[in-house]
């Protein structure tokens, strides 16, 4: 029997502005879904930006978080859950995802993922340099 895993797509971070910021679809948590589908994992999505898009408070000065709120993340997350993987797609939107990181994983295990939670990243790029990346 597999685990039960919850995904988040979280929250995006923008400037207070009348211009507004076009959401992208997580088609990484999409695919990373199918695969845990496929080998016997319940997956539950929490996309925090689809489930609430009008959704848009300030976070930080000047700066204003559009999507699910924070309360309201952690009432999706299901009690039966293992496994917490948030995404991280942009550098700018690890102010938030952190702070959710840190309070989900009191309770959870959680993954992350995005070129932003890398602490090897020096590490790791090197070894891509090395496989031939670039």
């Amino acid at each position: 029997m597999g685990l039960n895993i919850t995904l988040i797509n979280p929250p995006i971070l923008t400037y207070n502005s009348p211009f507004r910021l076009q959401p992208t679809p997580p088609l990484g948590l999409a695919l990373i879904a199918g695969v845990l589908d496929q080998n016997g994992h319940q997956v539950n999505i929490i996309d925090c930006v689809a489930e609430s898009p009008d959704k848009r408070v300030s976070f930080k000065g000047k700066i204003d978080k559009i999507g699910l709120l924070d309360e309201d993340i952690f009432a999706k997350i299901p009690s039966n859950t293992d496994l917490v993987g948030i995404s991280c797609m942009f550098s700018d939107n690890w102010l938030h995802t952190r702070l959710l990181i840190d309070e989900i994983a009191t309770t959870r295990t959680t993954e992350r993922g995005g070129r932003a939670d890398d602490k090897r990243a020096e590490t790791a790029m090197e070894d891509r340099k090395k496989q031939g990346y670039f």
